[in-house]
């Protein structure tokens, strides 16, 4: 499995490290939607990579589709809402770390 980390600036949350509850999601592809995530997570196109991810802690529980198999999806028109800037405009999110055994 690829290494997967969240683009959104200080949440360092990535996939060797959180609890496997987070899960990450790609940038969407249809045009309009893929504008309306850049506006809320503060990015622009050129910054944008092939993997860029916004992991699950920025979207609501009710922002997902019901699942019983392994992979987590997002209602369709979902964009991030969730813990992107605190009112200084500085993001403050702390990484949700495995628990060790």
């Amino acid at each position: 499995m690829v290494h997967q980390r969240c683009c959104i600036p200080c949440c360092r949350n990535d996939s060797r490290t959180c609890e496997k509850a987070i899960s990450f999601h790609g940038i969407p592809k249809d045009p309009v939607m893929r504008k309306k995530w850049l506006h809320k997570i503060d990015f622009t196109e050129d910054r944008l990579k092939k993997h860029t991810k916004v992991c699950s802690l920025h979207f609501s529980p009710d922002d997902f589709e019901p699942y019983e198999l392994r992979r987590r999806m997002l209602r369709k028109g979902i964009v991030p809402t969730r813990f992107l800037k605190d009112e200084d405009g500085l993001h403050n999110l702390r990484p949700m770390r495995r628990r060790r055994k």
